[in-house]
């Protein structure tokens, strides 16, 4: 088998082509498995060749199924090879304020779907919630749908990097922290912060990367919060380490497809995390699920047990045998 793998963010962004394409790939590699990565972006317009033709009979082409991109999977599949996607979010269900939204209008879209249907061996998503949507969505056969949740490599530097760092406060604030990209969630959060304060004067909000959530904190007196910028992710990690507890609100059906990560990374810096209730979060330790303020509340001065244990049984090198199973179908 030799498996050859398009990433579709570019280096800026280096996020979801991490998990969907770089862990996976650095598993087969250690599973024995050849495996190599290119960007999709080397696949041009009006170009009929990569060096992947000659060598791989297995290609995973990351998210980008629309535009010229459709060409270079019809040459696959005329030579014979099995052809797989993988992505990680609802793309058709994005909130407005999205900057990526104007990328996947009507007929992205539709061109999206088209060659998930007509052309794909298979799909690789990273949660039950994206699979149901998707599956709603599209008409596919449930058997061309594989869920593979997003599995670390914990030998990649940031992962070492992050775990070797000690946690430096040694102060009595009681920090709940936030990080992340999107920002439409954290409205829900506000009334609850402020009730926090209300009773717990040592509460610090630390929101991590997304300056338009910590704007939204408008309430919140500056002595109880604090912003940090977007940061590579290893010193993000580190970050989250500090923490006293994490919290993931999620809101809509965008939300509802995400995958596991932010509860993931928590456990794995050996903290306690609270989100909302929700599917995606029902197999992650270490934390609890709410559905109201008062639930919020409780559970964000309540001692949880953190679980690293489990995080570290997900390692990538430990699951690449679902890999194989979609791979070898």
């Amino acid at each position: 088998m030799k498996i050859g793998w398009f990433w579709a963010d570019l280096w800026r962004e280096w996020i979801s082509s991490m998990w969907r394409v770089q862990f996976p790939h650095t598993g087969l590699l250690k599973a024995g498995i050849e495996s190599r990565i290119a960007s999709a972006h080397e696949l041009r317009p009006g170009e009929d060749y990569h060096p992947f033709d000659d060598w791989a009979d297995t290609i995973v082409l990351e998210r980008v199924l629309f535009g010229h991109w459709q060409s270079h999977v019809y040459r696959w599949k005329q030579q014979g090879k099995k052809v797989f996607t993988t992505f990680d979010d609802a793309y058709w269900l994005m909130p407005d304020y999205m900057t990526s939204k104007p990328t996947w209008d009507k007929k992205v879209v539709g061109q999206f779907y088209e060659t998930l249907r007509a052309l794909i061996d298979g799909i690789i998503i990273p949660s039950v919630g994206l699979q149901k949507a998707l599956a709603h969505r599209t008409n596919l056969l449930s058997h061309k749908i594989h869920v593979i949740p997003n599995y670390p490599d914990l030998s990649f530097p940031a992962y070492r990097y992050a775990l070797e760092m000690p946690k430096m406060r040694s102060d009595d604030r009681y920090v709940i922290g936030w990080g992340g990209s999107h920002h439409h969630s954290m409205n829900q959060l506000i009334p609850v912060f402020e009730e926090l304060i209300k009773r717990e004067p040592r509460v610090q909000i630390w929101i991590v990367g997304n300056n338009r959530a910590f704007n939204l904190l408008e309430s919140i007196p500056m002595e109880h919060k604090r912003f940090f910028p977007a940061l590579p992710y290893g010193p993000y990690l580190a970050t989250i380490k500090q923490f006293d507890i994490f919290a993931i609100p999620l809101a809509g059906k965008y939300d509802a497809c995400r995958s596991w990560i932010k509860p993931l990374e928590a456990a794995l810096m050996g903290v306690p995390w609270v989100a909302n209730e929700n599917r995606i979060y029902k197999d992650c330790k270490g934390g609890v699920l709410v559905k109201s303020k008062k639930q919020w509340v409780e559970a964000l001065l309540s001692p949880i047990a953190a679980d690293p244990g489990w995080a570290m049984q997900q390692d990538i090198t430990d699951h690449i045998g679902e890999y194989l199973e979609v791979f070898d179908g």
